[in-house]
């Protein structure tokens, strides 16, 4: 019986659990197009922010069985974006997000994800007129998705640190003030956070 009981453990040890809250800091990419109508002309370019930061919480909760240890999960995010440029030019951007993905664990302090997901939400630039023209702001809808790959280590039974990096797509359509903006970005992202796991022991045998 001592024999069995030690062949597994570790088995029962590795068992995926996921029903986490995480919060972290996130840098975001900050190439982007634009195309700028005022009205009469429309000017299109590439530019880039001088700075991309970004504050993102998401919840999940994973369809675990016991003895597995992979599983399908779903979830939400929220997520809040600052960029800057042109010293007193800024924009902030606020999304909620639909995350799905496939988490595996390989042992039971470490566990590996791949997760698509897919935000809409709203965003606001200051552009300054920096002695040129007048200051304008302009607001609107963004829309973004893309994919994160993520690794996750275990301190405690409920507490977790994780890192993902991860490719973002997005897309704004602001307005405001005689001013018609689309944006358009894509580039990388990498994230860096804490996770608090509610119960954090295996789904029970049934």
């Amino acid at each position: 019986m001592l024999c069995l009981t030690s062949l597994v453990a570790p088995i029962s040890a590795a068992e995926l659990v996921m029903t986490d809250i995480n919060l972290g800091i996130e840098s975001l990419p900050t190439a982007y197009d634009f195309t700028l109508h005022d009205g009469t002309t429309t000017k299109s370019g590439s530019s880039e922010f001088d700075f991309g930061f970004g504050l993102s919480g998401r919840a999940v909760y994973a369809f675990s069985s016991p003895g597995a240890n992979g599983a399908f999960f779903v979830g939400g995010a929220l997520a809040l974006g600052a960029y800057t440029y042109e010293n007193s030019g800024t924009y902030n951007v606020a999304m909620g997000r639909l995350v799905v993905g496939y988490a595996y664990s390989f042992n039971d302090q470490w566990t590996a994800e791949v997760s698509p997901w897919a935000g809409i939400g709203y965003g606001q630039m200051f552009i300054p007129g920096n002695g040129v023209s007048g200051d304008h702001n302009v607001a609107g809808q963004v829309y973004d998705y893309g994919i994160n790959f993520g690794a996750t280590y275990t301190m405690s039974r409920s507490w977790l640190i994780c890192a993902r990096v991860g490719w973002q797509i997005a897309e704004a359509d602001l307005s405001g003030e005689g001013l018609d903006l689309n944006l358009q970005q894509s580039g990388p992202t990498a994230f860096l956070g804490v996770i608090y796991r509610f119960g954090g022991a295996p789904p029970s045998i049934r």
